[in-house]
């Protein structure tokens, strides 16, 4: 369960910087009217952050399964606490995934 989880934790990680990258471009479009190669750059960052999202519920699915497996060999309360665990991790993701739309709204509007 060690190894998958923080393979899981890693690539929620990963999906919270590349929304930081994407954030970090704000600027550039601002300066460029939300127009140009930056509004490639932002498309391309977002979805690579959809790509991402995917592969980290991919991730949490199998690591949900995993523990399911595995929780008749562990305390109950342990068991409650991973599973609450492997959740709250997954809300970095999931939150990674809201900043990458409202990204695309934002220049949607504009």
């Amino acid at each position: 369960l060690v190894q998958p989880f923080m393979d899981y934790f890693h690539a929620n990680l990963e999906t919270s910087i590349q929304a930081k990258k994407a954030i970090n471009e704000l600027d550039e479009l601002l300066i460029t009217g939300f127009r140009g190669k930056e509004v490639e750059l932002v498309d391309s960052l977002v979805s690579q952050l959809d790509d991402m999202e995917e592969q980290c519920a991919e991730r949490e699915f199998a690591l949900n399964k995993l523990l399911f497996e595995h929780e008749k060999s562990l305390p109950a309360v342990e068991v409650m606490f991973l599973y609450k665990i492997i959740s709250k991790v997954g809300n970095i993701m999931t939150t990674s995934h809201r900043v990458g739309g409202h990204l695309l709204l934002l220049m949607a509007h504009y």
